[in-house]
């Protein structure tokens, strides 16, 4: 059976055989210039944003705190691509995985910085922090920062929401 997003969009599946699928969402996330205040992996270095792809259960958007769906690939894993990532020749690049029960995983990534997986989290890359230069003495004064800045639209913002950007940091695809 093939289902288009148009099945899902006012009412879910609810009349396949024994099955019932709820509506659902699913939350891409772009952590960018904030990831690693979210994610830290001790000994490695962040050389991509942490992106995410999170299911929940829309049967009831009004609501807050939607249950999470446990999303699997089943046959072909999801791709994760990382673009505008170059890497030092000789230094070797990990996909990292934060799953959503707190543990992590690390992978061989691709040379064109793919990481593959068969469940939703959040996901990176990385180098070992042994293996980068070191980097400069900081300065005395910091230069001041105007915030973060919003990926594609070259500006800064001075919002912050509960703690992160709260300006194109979450997209959310549902089916209503």
């Amino acid at each position: 059976m093939r289902l288009r997003s148009g099945s899902f969009r006012f009412r879910g599946y609810k009349s396949f055989n024994e099955f019932e699928i709820p509506r659902l969402a699913l939350v891409y996330q772009n952590l960018g210039n904030l990831s690693s205040l979210y994610y830290r992996l001790p000994g490695y270095t962040l050389v991509a944003p942490v992106l995410g792809l999170l299911a929940y259960d829309a049967t009831n958007l009004s609501a807050t705190n939607l249950p999470e769906l446990d999303m699997a690939a089943s046959l072909e894993p999801i791709s994760v691509r990382f673009g505008g990532i170059s890497r030092p020749s000789g230094i070797t690049a990990k996909c990292v995985v934060f799953n959503l029960d707190g543990s992590i995983g690390l992978n061989d990534s691709t040379p064109d910085n793919v990481c593959k997986t068969y469940r939703q989290g959040h996901f990176s890359i990385v180098v070992d922090s042994a293996d980068l230069a070191p980097s400069p003495s900081p300065s005395l004064t910091p230069p001041r920062s105007k915030g973060p800045t919003c990926r594609g639209s070259g500006k800064s913002s001075d919002l912050w929401s509960a703690g992160s950007c709260s300006c194109c940091c979450c997209r959310c695809w549902s089916s209503a």
